[in-house]
């Protein structure tokens, strides 16, 4: 039957690389398209009309609150006591505001990589800070940003040192999200004027002017486009999703993914396929910002996918997310993936896909979510979540690697790889085409337990401290067994099911079958959404932990610091717990810097960002983990005051840690319960009453 019974290949062979290259270059047209700008606006109207081009149905343009970075252009000029001023093109952080029109207007002192060593010995007051900074080998923006801020600069010209953004070449500028607040205008300029500038310094003092154009409108919309291939089932999803929203032109980053998602849902249509699932085709504003002065200001038009359209997350296959498309820069294919969904997908790259050697001669990866792309807040939602993920941090090892030129100017058609675009889109229409044919979501649940037991089950000292530790670990066993039986189960259906299709099996009786296995799969989903909902939280750097994690590294810094000071040392346990959270900033930055950083953690939670309710209670330790590094650098050997401090933080952190178990405890609980109520044996049942016929 052509609806059950189909080779993807037939439909990957349609796809129209230079079709996809096309949507892609015309959406990169549209530069600096953030959310909530006009760039963005027209770059939405745009994507309406593409959508209904290539036929989709029920093509809709939605709306949602953000706060749009309008930034238009900025300079640092120098202006030199012979008058050869040097005037250098810049930009700022977003979601930085710009200065009055006339600049500002200072002594330029130079402070190497911006930790308070740096500032030593300088007067920076009412004066223009110049840093070095890496977005992946030196403390974030906002960290040295607010440090400058704390001893008195009017201003701070940055440039880029090292690998990563903005070092590809001489002549770039480079935008990051500053994910957090400062009050002193930035601008930053490119590596090849850093280096010039810090040339001058070391010859005479100089003064500078900073001018920057740029605005928050606290009142804007961004949007998310989507239109419809409809299977089937009306109410079953596999949902396709990029975002467009850029810096510059963003051919990668992601305008790519539309030019992706579109070819495959041109080709999919004009091949007569007919889905089992409905395929939702989404193209969101708000990627990359979309909330001023949080530390989780992205994501926020997935977050509105999510909340606009619940329905889709409860009844959703696959959320595939596309990301930098055209671009293949790795030995390995790298995907990210939901953790219940890395195995059976690890299955499908083995046994379906066939990856081009030439491209990827180590074949393919598999690693579990991470922050910072729009597969993550979907994921957390409910819907299972799937990216692909080619960006290496191995940065060092090949000098054309995209990070070196990320989220700036030369992310353009240039970069595209055609050959592996096309392969690409292919690889990714075969993924949609295997998802949507499967009868259940082949869930394994028991890959979500592999954090919560790592450390607790087995531990004397948690033993110790937890009163319901050995039913924890017995519920844990439990689950570990129900959840192993259910793949297995899953699988049995999912193989069952493709031996009834090569049969041929008439079209009605195959509706039952799948009918029949997705009321059973409903459950499934909504304990897959209860588990990420309830089990996952964020931590101090927004990666995703299971809740218990946290507040466990507090314990263990925490005790293994007062195994120290009671021997009245100040070694390896207080550089232990220094490593726990933002402590670091401690011995590296001064008061103000670790207040601002724990601020997302200690303060009311920020509105309308991914994040709310996941984080986890934090704990401020400035005062004591300062006072413990001032005696140990004076060889003081009497902490009595500082014990007693750090035991009154251990305690409260020992009670977050018990009272996190206690709520995995009940979850896993019932977790347990649930698994029993989904008769997977009945969809076996019925599928082997057929098979006998």
């Amino acid at each position: 039957m052509k609806s059950f019974n189909v080779n993807y290949n037939d439909v990957t062979e349609m796809i129209d690389v230079n079709y996809a290259f096309q949507i892609t270059k015309e959406l990169a047209g549209f530069e600096f398209r953030l959310a909530g700008t006009e760039a963005e606006n027209k770059a939405a109207d745009w994507i309406v009309e593409q959508m209904e081009k290539v036929g989709l149905k029920n093509v809709t343009k939605e709306g949602f609150p953000v706060d749009a970075w309008n930034f238009h252009r900025a300079s640092v000029e120098i202006l030199n006591p012979d008058n050869e001023n040097l005037k250098m093109d810049a930009v700022t952080m977003i979601p930085m505001e710009g200065t009055a029109e006339e600049g500002i207007e200072g002594e330029v002192v130079y402070v190497g990589y911006g930790t308070k060593k740096e500032y030593e010995g300088k007067d920076v007051k009412d004066k223009i800070v110049l840093m070095e900074t890496s977005a992946f080998t030196s403390y974030w923006y906002q960290v040295v940003f607010n440090q400058a801020e704390a001893r008195g600069a009017k201003g701070i010209i940055l440039t880029v040192y090292g690998v990563g953004p903005g070092t590809y070449k001489d002549d770039l500028l480079t935008i990051q999200d500053l994910e957090g607040e400062c009050s002193i205008p930035a601008a930053m300029i490119s590596k090849g004027n850093g280096e010039k500038l810090i040339g001058l310094l070391k010859e005479k003092s100089i003064k500078a002017n900073i001018k920057i154009n740029a605005s928050v409108d606290r009142d804007a919309t961004g949007h998310f486009v989507y239109g419809l291939i409809p299977g089937r089932r009306k109410d079953k999803y596999l949902l396709l999703n990029g975002h467009y929203d850029a810096y510059w032109q963003g051919f990668q980053d992601n305008a790519a993914s539309l030019g992706c998602e579109l070819a495959i849902a041109k080709a999919v249509m004009e091949s007569g396929y007919e889905p089992e699932c409905t395929w939702i085709i989404i193209s969101n504003g708000a990627e990359e910002f979309g909330t001023i002065n949080s530390y989780f200001d992205w994501m926020v038009g997935a977050m509105a996918i999510a909340e606009h359209h619940p329905e889709w997350v409860a009844n959703c296959m696959l959320f595939n997310n596309f990301e930098l498309s055209g671009l293949s820069q790795n030995k390995k294919m790298k995907f990210a993936c939901s953790e219940s969904y890395m195995k059976y997908l690890d299955k499908i790259m083995n046994d379906e896909i066939k990856l081009p050697k030439e491209q990827f001669p180590e074949g393919h990866i598999i690693k579990p979510l991470f922050t910072g792309s729009d597969h993550f807040v979907l994921s957390l939602a409910g819907a299972p979540s799937l990216l692909y993920d080619p960006a290496s941090i191995e940065l060092e090892d090949n000098p054309d690697q995209f990070l070196h030129y990320y989220h700036t100017s030369y992310d353009n058609e240039k970069t595209a790889e055609m050959n592996f675009f096309e392969n690409n889109c292919k690889i990714e229409c075969a993924l949609c085409m295997i998802f949507d044919k499967l009868p259940m979501s082949p869930f394994d649940f028991s890959k979500d337990i592999e954090g919560v037991m790592s450390g607790i089950v087995g531990s004397e000292y948690i033993e110790s401290i937890y009163p319901n530790y050995t039913k924890f670990c017995s519920k844990m066993e439990e689950y570990r067994v129900n959840t192993e039986n259910l793949y297995n189960k899953i699988g049995e259906v999912i193989d069952a099911v493709k031996e009834t299709v090569d049969l041929d099996t008439n079209e009605e009786t195959m509706s039952e079958i799948y009918d029949m296995a997705w009321n059973e799969n409903v459950k499934l989903l909504q304990i897959n959404k209860e588990m990420c909902e309830r089990l996952y939280k964020v931590d101090g750097f927004h990666e995703h932990m299971v809740a218990h994690k946290q507040a466990y590294e507090y314990v263990d810094g925490i005790e293994r610091a007062l195994a120290d000071l009671r021997k009245n040392k100040a070694e390896d346990g207080v550089d232990a717990l220094l490593g726990v959270g933002h402590n670091y900033l401690v011995e590296e930055f001064d008061e103000y810097v670790y207040k601002m950083a724990l601020k997302p953690f200690l303060a009311e939670e920020y509105p309308r960002n991914w994040a709310e309710g996941r984080i986890m209670p934090h704990s401020d330790m400035y005062d004591v983990l300062k006072s413990i590094i001032d005696k140990r650098e004076l060889k003081t050997s009497d902490y009595a005051l500082e014990i007693v401090q750090l035991e009154k933080f251990l305690n409260f952190q020992k009670d977050v840690l018990c009272d996190s178990l206690n709520e995995e405890l009940e979850l896993f609980g019932k977790i347990n319960r649930d698994i029993k109520l989904v008769n997977v044996d009945s969809v076996i049942e019925r599928i082997s009453e057929v098979l006998k016929k």
